[in-house]
């Protein structure tokens, strides 16, 4: 090989650039700005979420000069209280905007406790109203039943012993 190849396969030098990162926390959603020099255009950028990790890679690289480059890779944690399966991404230029939507909110403990709290609390039923609620139970209503579960052997009996009481009552 002659000197003149081997300058040709010279590896670009690589400039880092380290872009400034803004984050802004709304009722709705996580958003992350990463601003960028100007000369960066939609195909030299790009942002990936890793799963493993639970983070953003925003990256980036441009040629500037005769075998010179500058590139960037920030990286940005995601919330616990965010959504990172429905996260949305958009390039304007100069700049990337990432909004990760949070995640609906549950009850806090404090409501769960009150929540146990009125179910525990609610009163008892007397046994005259249980007989009652059966006649209800009757007419299609839900219920407990307080009737203790047969044995096959003595619904056995009660079948065989009811044509009799019917014949009785003929």
């Amino acid at each position: 090989m002659s000197l003149t190849q081997d300058s040709n396969l010279q590896q670009p030098s690589y400039e880092l650039y380290d872009p400034e990162m803004v984050t802004q926390d709304t009722a709705d959603a996580h958003v992350l700005l990463v601003r960028l020099l100007p000369a960066f255009a939609r195909q030299q950028v790009g942002a990936y979420y890793e799963a493993a990790y639970k983070r953003i890679r925003v990256f980036g690289e441009k040629s500037i000069e005769n075998n010179k480059r500058i590139r960037f890779s920030k990286v940005h944690t995601i919330p616990e209280d965010c959504d990172a399966d429905k996260l949305k991404g958009q390039f304007q230029e100069g700049s990337i905007t990432i909004i990760i939507p949070k995640k609906p909110k549950e009850l806090e403990p404090a409501q769960e406790q009150e929540a146990t709290k009125q179910v525990i609390a609610t009163p008892q039923k007397s046994t005259s109203e249980v007989g009652s609620e059966d006649a209800d139970m009757k007419n299609g209503e839900k219920g407990v039943s307080e009737e203790k579960p047969k044995s096959e052997m003595e619904k056995s009996k009660e079948s065989e012993s009811e044509p009799d009481q019917e014949q009785e009552a003929a």
